[in-house]
């Protein structure tokens, strides 16, 4: 056996072992998306669910901030309005 072909077939084990441990790979990424679908399947809720929860939280979370921004503003606006102060 020649050198270049020596060469050829420790090139070959070398694709055929990352070709395997690519499939190993891939079967783990299978078992996991699995037992994720069952998770999701069991709580009974599709990613578009939670898609839609976390946006209504986010949007719940946005009205509370500006609520909270409007009555700093309006404290502000209590403390440093003199004409306020003498109404009251």
């Amino acid at each position: 056996m020649s050198d270049e072909e020596a060469k050829r077939e420790q090139r070959i084990a070398k694709r055929h072992l990352e070709l395997e441990n690519a499939r190993k790979e891939f079967e783990e990424e299978l078992k996991l998306n699995r037992k994720s679908q069952r998770a999701r399947a069991a709580t009974g809720k599709s990613l578009f669910d939670l898609r839609d929860d976390y946006e209504r939280l986010q949007k719940l979370r946005f009205e509370k901030q500006q609520r909270e921004a409007e009555e700093k503003m309006l404290q502000h606006w209590r403390i440093n309005n003199p004409d306020y102060r003498e109404v009251s």
